[in-house]
């Protein structure tokens, strides 16, 4: 028998009250989900996605003046540290004060080819360089300031005005701000190759950081358990930077069987040749004389009583590798050589504020350039599957 009108059936659903329970309206449509809406967001990510390639191709082009940076911080460094010392009393007076002017010139130049470098970098970094995120930017805007305010200090006004505290105080800004971009490259690198390179960028800077926050105590030199903290940290950081030197040759080689890769290989092979018959002339020439040359040029002294003919495996190296990148071309390899170069000239945990101020723009380039090599390795990828 059929239950009566007013009464629900039996496996209908009802209330507490026993009262059948209304069927609920239908969910009105959020806004986000109209047409319109999902239209815009759509529109956005497409901006996102057509803005980020051409942030990270930026990343591949070099700032103004860097490469003529590199190549007046290398004759910088050649004359001031090695030929003008090297020749000392074995030349004409007049001789040496017309190369003594050379070396001058190209460390003006470096100095101030390096700080329109920087400039730009530092625009670029404000303007939105993918490379680091807001917080970080300020943080490198600000430290780089300090580091371009104690470098035109020293440079343009008067030596008497650069106290050791002002060096110190650009040697923490520029290892802060190395370290910064160390890290930012150890995050972006996707090869094991780069990380390695970005691992010897960032514990470089944070292990020269070390030795100047030891250094700033007092009692250094007197207390055996910081003297020997200080000499480990030391030996560490030379270590860092002589690997770095040695990485960096892998990455800039050239390996393509085209022309112009036989004739990048043909002059990393020439560089590479010269600079180690360079180095061992000089040794045999002045003897002792040559480790205090190559510890004033490269402020290196782990292995300098020992063997300093074993520093010129990475030199060499470095330089073979950043010319064969040269010639075989590339912005993101091109830029890596540049960098490559600047470090080089800078030497280890530098103190002079041009040699600063080179060797963060060559920490800068170098983050950049595993930043686009990452990229591209990554776009090429995708390519793929």
């Amino acid at each position: 028998m059929p239950p009566p009108a007013d009464q629900p059936p039996q496996d209908a659903p009802v209330n507490d009250s026993g009262q059948p329970r209304q069927p609920r309206a239908p969910r009105a449509p959020d806004a986000g989900d109209t047409a319109p809406a999902r239209q815009a967001q759509q529109r956005q990510a497409d901006a996102r996605a057509q803005a980020a390639p051409s942030q990270w191709a930026a990343l591949e082009e070099l700032p103004a003046l860097s490469f003529m940076t590199a190549l007046a911080a290398l004759a910088s460094m050649a004359i001031n540290q090695l030929v003008v010392p090297g020749l000392g009393t074995r030349v004409a007076r007049e001789l040496l004060g017309r190369i003594e002017q050379a070396g001058q010139f190209a460390e003006n130049l470096a100095v101030f080819a390096g700080l329109i470098a920087l400039v730009a970098s530092l625009w670029s970094v404000w303007r939105g360089d993918v490379l680091l995120n807001a917080r970080r930017r300020v943080m490198f805007v600000v430290f780089l300031s300090i580091l371009l305010r104690e470098v035109v200090v020293a440079t343009v006004l008067d030596r008497t005005h650069t106290t050791r505290e002002h060096v110190y105080f650009a040697v923490g800004a520029a290892s802060v701000l190395c370290v910064m971009v160390g890290m930012r490259a150890l995050d972006l690198a996707n090869s094991l190759l780069l990380r390695v390179i970005a691992g010897f960028a960032t514990a470089l800077p944070l292990l020269c950081l070390s030795t100047i926050v030891l250094e700033l105590t007092s009692d250094v030199q007197l207390d055996p358990w910081k003297h020997r903290a200080y000499e480990t940290l030391q030996g560490l950081g030379e270590i860092s930077y002589l690997g770095l030197l040695f990485a960096s040759f892998p990455l800039l080689a050239a390996r393509g069987t085209t022309a112009r890769q036989l004739l990048a290989r043909a002059a990393g092979l020439l560089t590479l040749v010269a600079a180690g018959y360079g180095l061992r002339v000089a040794h045999q020439a002045l003897h002792n004389d040559f480790a205090i040359l190559l510890y004033h040029a490269q402020r290196v002294g782990l292995l300098l009583e020992r063997s300093p003919a074993l520093y010129a495996l990475p030199m060499c190296l470095a330089l073979a590798g950043a010319a064969s990148a040269l010639v075989a071309g590339g912005a993101a390899r091109v830029q890596a050589a540049t960098a490559t170069l600047l470090i080089f000239a800078s030497g280890y945990g530098p103190r002079a504020p041009g040699r600063l101020l080179t060797m963060t723009l060559g920490f800068i380039l170098l983050a950049r350039a595993i930043a686009a090599m990452s990229k591209q390795a990554n776009v090429t990828r995708t390519g793929r599957d």
